[in-house]
């Protein structure tokens, strides 16, 4: 088996419960976006928005999609309450309409890190780290 590339797309994972994320800009202590819970309960709402999630280390999930052909790693990070998390994308065509997805199932918001800017949910296809498809 050839040796998975480096991460090609980081998108951060927040919580907003539902409602349009605030600018970038007016994040400040307290006006940011909310916690999201517990790790277990974080993990529970992702297994309940994306199957076959390997969870053999409760801070890093791994999806691997289509084959291999799209892979996403969830980066929990420690226990404890998260105010978000990370997920590491290969495949990007093929990760966008999970990533929405796992976000519109659970009210969360999708922030390019990379480009620092909110994912439009209503419309992954044309989501590309550092630009449009």
């Amino acid at each position: 088996m050839e040796p998975l590339p480096t991460p090609t797309w980081d998108v951060m994972i927040l919580n907003f419960d539902g409602h349009a994320p605030r600018p970038i800009a007016s994040f400040r202590p307290g006006r940011g976006s909310l916690p999201m819970g517990p790790a277990a309960v974080v993990r529970s709402a992702i297994d309940g928005a994306l199957a076959d999630i390997d969870w053999s280390d409760p801070g890093r999930g791994i999806l691997d999609d289509d084959g291999g052909a799209t892979h996403l790693e969830i980066d929990l990070g420690a226990e404890g309450v998260l105010d978000g998390f990370m997920i590491h994308a290969r495949g990007r065509r093929g990760a966008a309409p999970l990533i929405a997805h796992l976000c519109l199932v659970n009210g969360w918001a999708a922030l390019d890190v990379a480009r620092g800017v909110f994912l439009d949910l209503d419309e992954p296809e044309t989501w590309e780290s550092g630009g449009r498809v």
